[in-house]
C-alpha cells in the first residue's frame, strides 16, 4: 500500500509540474508573429516536442503501474 501511495504522489507531482509547463508554453506561443519569430518558433517547437515526449513516457509508466497493481 505504501508503494501505491508513493506512486499516487508522483502522479500528482507530475501533473502539477506539467500544468506549469503547459501554461508557460501556451503563453510564449500566444504572441507569435508568423514569419517574424523564426528562432522563437523553433524554441517553442522544441518545448512542445519535449512535452509530447514526456507525456509518452508518463503513459508508459502508468501502464506499467496498472499492470503491476492488476497482478498484485
Amino acid at each position: 500500500m505504501a508503494k501505491l501511495a508513493d506512486n499516487v504522489d508522483k502522479f500528482a507531482d507530475w501533473w502539477s509540474g506539467m500544468e506549469t509547463v503547459l501554461k508557460k508554453a501556451e503563453k510564449s506561443a500566444s504572441d507569435l508573429r508568423p514569419g517574424k519569430d523564426k528562432l522563437r518558433l523553433k524554441g517553442i517547437q522544441r518545448t512542445w516536442t519535449t512535452i509530447r515526449d514526456d507525456y509518452k513516457h508518463y503513459k508508459v509508466q502508468i501502464i506499467q503501474l496498472q499492470d503491476y497493481y492488476t497482478q498484485n
